[in-house]
């Protein structure tokens, strides 16, 4: 391979672990409550973003649907 690709992939993996691998660093203690917090609320609003558009379109085609 060319040199030029191998080190254009090594620094894309750089990239992507360095922002991996410093917060399990910066964090290796316990999290501060307010970023636990956050995150056990995370599950919740991924939940609540996959389901309510699909159940807000629903409801917009039964309204304003032709169909009788």
């Amino acid at each position: 391979m060319n040199l030029d690709i191998v080190v254009l992939i090594v620094a894309m993996a750089a990239v992507t672990y360095i922002p991996r691998v410093v917060p399990f660093f910066a964090f290796s203690g316990k999290l501060p409550p307010f970023i636990e917090g956050v995150l056990r609320n995370v599950p919740f609003a991924i939940l609540g973003a996959l389901i309510f558009p699909a159940v807000f379109i629903l409801l917009i085609k039964e309204t304003f649907s032709l169909e009788y």
